[in-house]
């Protein structure tokens, strides 16, 4: 019962953050000018278009979708992949985002090939996360009740052939269910422990340390990606797709949450 609950609750709070659309006549006024904009190719009014409804605290994927459609049309490298970003934190499988930020990524200075990560999480990582967290909590939910089918046909039907054959299943279905409960529950973790961030600054230089004095690690170029290790008032700890890592100063950088 806890670990059904556990899954409901995970459910619903996927649902909510993924559902938060623009709510009012106003704003979809405002969203429906900011595309006719867009179309006509007045790219920069339609992202002023955007801005406001995002100024007004509403968000939703095609929001952030069209805004980083804006700015890649605007040859805005950083605010397109900031937005596309943003989009796929809120709808993780959309196909539309994930194919138009691939293309803004291509355009990067950065080339950053990502290192395998060891251990057993790496491997579970590599091998669950082709999904998203909500995907695999639904996986559980199906085989959740796919166990209570195959419970029930078992107790119930009195020829042993059906028993023997609801009984494979239920214990199939068992084994699923364990296993999409502990995916989703573990990219759950993952992501409440992420810290994504874009680089901003046309390039900025990553220190060994937290000071303008020490020596440069390496460079970054807006657009891309890293991951905020640490964080203090001018300086952040980050960390590279290839594990290189160093201090950036935090107004070269976006945070994504």
């Amino acid at each position: 019962m806890k670990t059904l609950l556990y899954i409901l609750l995970l459910i619903s709070s996927v649902s909510f953050a993924q559902v938060r659309e623009i709510p009012s006549n106003n704003e979809r006024d405002v969203f429906e000018m900011a595309n006719k904009q867009y179309a006509a190719g007045k790219y920069k009014e339609a992202v002023m278009g955007y801005g406001i409804i995002i100024a007004a605290k509403k968000e939703s994927p095609e929001l952030y979708y069209n805004l980083g459609n804006a700015y890649y049309k605007l040859n805005e490298l950083a605010p397109a992949i900031y937005n596309y970003e943003k989009a796929l934190i809120l709808d993780p499988d959309n196909a539309d985002v994930k194919n138009n930020l691939d293309f803004a990524q291509q355009k990067l200075v950065d080339k950053i090939t990502p290192l395998p990560k060891p251990g057993l999480s790496g491997l579970v990582e590599s091998w669950a996360g082709g999904y998203h967290y909500d995907s695999w909590a639904w996986a559980a939910v199906t085989f959740a009740f796919l166990s209570l089918i195959g419970f029930a046909g078992y107790y119930l039907l009195k020829k042993e052939k059906h028993k023997r054959l609801f009984f494979a299943g239920l214990c199939l279905s068992v084994v699923l269910f364990i296993i999409s409960i502990a995916s989703a529950a573990f990219l759950y973790s993952a992501a409440m422990d992420d810290s994504p961030a874009i680089v901003f600054s046309k390039t900025v230089a990553v220190k060994t340390d937290p000071d303008t004095e020490s020596e440069d690690a390496f460079t970054l170029h807006e657009g891309t990606k890293v991951q905020v290790e640490d964080q203090g008032m001018d300086w952040c700890k980050i960390r590279l797709a290839d594990n290189r890592q160093g201090w950036i100063e935090s107004t070269a950088l976006r945070f994504l949450r």
